[in-house]
């Protein structure tokens, strides 16, 4: 398995939330892979469905478990990419994001994504520098686990394993103290 395969269930997983979209229609959450979109969103060079959610992978300390198997920590975080034209009543106060917030974490908090471990809830918190379009941010951690022998290929540096019986060690120094 690879880290795709883990990044791939957590999208599927995502996009199974119905929403509805600026016009009123119920539709299927629009998810993507973080790409710092809401940047290129609100400069107006990139246009999307919205609400929206973006998956962003942070990888930390890989860890070689044996056998080619690799574990690393991740931390899974979750962009939600809301529109609001103030609907709530109050000046700029745009509460339907909690919503999809709340619909996110039901079905995210216990999910175990392919070659990982159960997602954690760490913490979340609001994208303060916002106009109509909000930026809520929820992150989660978990574990995964990648098979590096199935990804390496014989043609391209795979992996030679050979038996060596006796081996001699040669010293080139040999260091001595007395006491």
């Amino acid at each position: 398995m690879s880290i795709k395969a883990t990044i791939l269930s957590i999208v599927q997983k995502l996009q199974t939330i119905e929403v509805q979209n600026q016009d009123g229609a119920d539709t299927l959450l629009h998810t993507r892979i973080w790409n710092n979109d809401i940047e290129d969103l609100r400069n107006g060079n990139l246009t999307f469905p919205l609400p929206a959610v973006m998956v962003e992978t942070i990888l930390e300390n890989n860890i070689m478990i044996g056998n080619y198997n690799s574990g690393k920590d991740a931390t899974i975080k979750i962009h939600i990419i809301h529109e609001n034209y103030n609907n709530e009543g109050g000046l700029d106060a745009n509460l339907l994001v909690f919503d999809l917030r709340d619909k996110i974490l039901g079905i995210m908090a216990k999910f175990t994504p392919e070659s990982a471990s159960t997602l954690s809830y760490v913490t979340e918190y609001l994208d303060l520098n916002s106009d109509n379009l909000y930026h809520y941010i929820i992150d989660f951690k978990t574990h995964i686990i990648e098979n590096l022998d199935a990804i390496l290929d014989s043609n391209y540096g795979g992996t030679i394993q050979q038996t060596i019986t006796n081996p001699t060690l040669q010293l080139d120094k040999v260091i001595t103290k007395t006491l």
